[in-house]
């Protein structure tokens, strides 16, 4: 009975000793659990910033584009004949220098030394008759008057026609910029739904985008606006 006893105690003892390995066992489980959780949630958090840092830089691009399509616009604007003398007037003016055509600025300066007189000083005298044929065939409608190196193009008052006439281009100019405006929405657009956003970040992104759009819109409309507004009162 005694040998008995003993066994059993043992047996007992051995039973313990397995209840504490289960149980160190998985509390080592669960930590291991919790590191892999904590690594997923870091993973997460760096594709969250990775995604934000797109957008803003597909935002950053949007701006640049727009504000490069409304300034496109407001120099093509700046180069309509009103009836004040503007040396941008001539800035389309190319003239043909050994067979090949140049800007009139790379072989003239332009002034304007009262409001209805343009002065061209010719660099080269061998180029006059070459910058007189430029201007008078450039569709600017004006009657250049040769003096030396130096042209003088008096700006006419401009007609009731004219005026009418002007305005219209500057519309359709304004409409041409408002293509280019849409395309570059259309960049945006793309590379924002590559991005694969939840719905409800997408509906905010689709708004941020028409949002600067619209902005730069509005800011060709009042540019056409006050240049045809300029036509009128000149």
């Amino acid at each position: 009975r005694g040998l008995a006893k003993k066994k059993a105690k043992k047996g007992k003892g051995k039973e313990e000793d397995d209840d504490v390995e289960v149980v160190d066992d998985s509390a080592s489980k669960k930590k291991k659990g919790g590191k892999k959780g904590k690594a997923k949630d870091d993973e997460d958090a760096d594709a969250d910033v990775d995604v934000e840092a797109e957008i803003q830089s597909i935002l950053t691009e949007l701006n640049a584009g727009m504000k490069e399509v409304v300034s496109q616009l407001d120099d093509e604007l700046s180069k309509f004949r009103t009836g004040r003398a503007d040396p941008r007037l001539l800035d389309r003016v190319r003239v043909k220098q050994h067979a090949v055509e140049v800007q009139l600025s790379h072989v003239a300066q332009v002034t304007a030394p009262d409001p209805k007189t343009l002065s061209v000083q010719v660099f080269d005298p061998d180029l006059v008759s070459s910058v007189d044929k430029a201007l008078r065939t450039s569709g600017l409608d004006v009657n250049p008057v040769v003096a030396g190196q130096t042209i003088r193009i008096p700006i006419p008052k401009m007609t009731q026609e004219t005026r009418t006439k002007l305005a219209k281009q500057a519309a359709q100019l304004g409409e041409s910029a408002k293509v280019r405006a849409r395309r570059v929405r259309h960049v945006g657009l793309e590379k924002g739904n590559k991005l694969k956003l939840p719905k409800d970040d997408q509906r905010k992104f689709d708004k941020d985008i028409q949002t600067v759009t619209d902005a730069a819109v509005s800011e060709m409309d009042d540019k056409v606006k006050a240049k045809q507004a300029t036509l009128k009162n000149e």
